[in-house]
């Protein structure tokens, strides 16, 4: 996996804030599963539209469960013919270009303690659970839907590891070194009325990574 200068920057930043929560542990590991896909057509009863970005993410922590998430988002939007919309919820922020598209509204996707496991070597992922869809509007009453969604890796593992250099809570220089390993995936299951994967939901990215830390005295 290939990250520009921002992203080294956001994972510099969020590394850095995983280790000084909590009385600065020496050794951490995260396992991360998203998905995003695109779907055509209309969902009845969830968002008007005839067209619908959504994305799943979950992060578990399997030393502080308490601290793992899974969150999700559905864009809608009014679509001519054959034509896409512009990734409004993205890692990099909203993206800014002419469309002929009309955006109708979005909703986010939260959980309470959904079943998430992971399997040996980033070779599968699952979540399953209730998700309530809030609108972000406030215009529109939340909504549950059941969601069940499995990723099995395609791709070798990529890996990418860096040191980074910072101070403790005592003002101390430390090291901190990360690796993140990655793998491409395949995902299937539903998130309500959505399939993922079939013939009116084109998955666009989904993988399987972890984030691994350990912090020592510079």
């Amino acid at each position: 996996m290939i990250c520009n200068d921002g992203e080294r920057a956001d994972r510099a930043a969020s590394a850095r804030e995983s280790v000084n929560a909590g009385g600065a542990p020496d050794h951490y590991k995260l396992f991360r599963a998203e998905a995003q896909w695109l779907d055509q057509g209309p969902v009845p009863g969830l968002v008007k539209g005839n067209v619908h970005r959504g994305a799943l993410y979950t992060v578990s922590n399997p030393a502080d469960p308490g601290s793992s998430e899974t969150t999700g988002f559905l864009e809608a939007w009014t679509c001519p013919r054959g034509v896409e919309p512009p990734a409004l919820n993205t890692p990099r922020g909203i993206e800014q270009q002419a469309t002929p598209c009309t955006f109708i509204g979005s909703r986010t996707l939260t959980f309470r303690s959904p079943a998430v496991t992971f399997g040996p070597m980033l070779s599968t992922a699952h979540v399953s659970g209730v998700a309530v869809a809030t609108d972000a509007s406030g215009h529109q009453a939340p909504v549950r839907l059941r969601v069940d969604v499995s990723w099995r890796a395609a791709a070798p593992a990529e890996r990418e590891a860096f040191v980074l250099h910072g101070e403790d809570e005592n003002g101390n220089p430390v090291l901190h070194r990360v690796t993140h390993v990655t793998r491409d995936s395949t995902v299937s299951g539903r998130a309500g009325a959505i399939g993922l994967g079939d013939e009116r939901s084109a998955v666009t990215t989904s993988e399987i990574s972890t984030q691994q830390q350990t912090t020592r005295p510079a």
